[in-house]
């Protein structure tokens, strides 16, 4: 698990990544498992610790077709 210092280390949490998992009502690791990836990875990924990779991008995207998978992946940048 991570720590806090981990999470102060400028790393935001994917708060629509985590929203997803729960309304699908999914433990990290059935989420996990569902990807095809490690717990660990999930986790980090939820943490904002890791970035996908293309082939989990597309995993992603044809085990959850009605979902536009980069939302959870790409931030929100203020062009002023």
């Amino acid at each position: 698990m991570f720590t806090e210092s981990k999470k102060k280390e400028g790393k935001m949490k994917r708060v629509e990544l985590i929203e997803f998992r729960k309304k699908k009502k999914l433990t990290q690791k059935q989420m996990a498992e569902n990807l095809e990836i490690s717990f660990n990875m999930y986790q980090a990924l939820e943490y904002g610790l890791r970035n996908p990779s293309v082939k989990l991008l597309s995993t992603f995207a044809s085990k959850y077709p009605n979902v536009n998978v980069l939302k959870f992946f790409t931030s929100k940048v203020n062009l002023k």
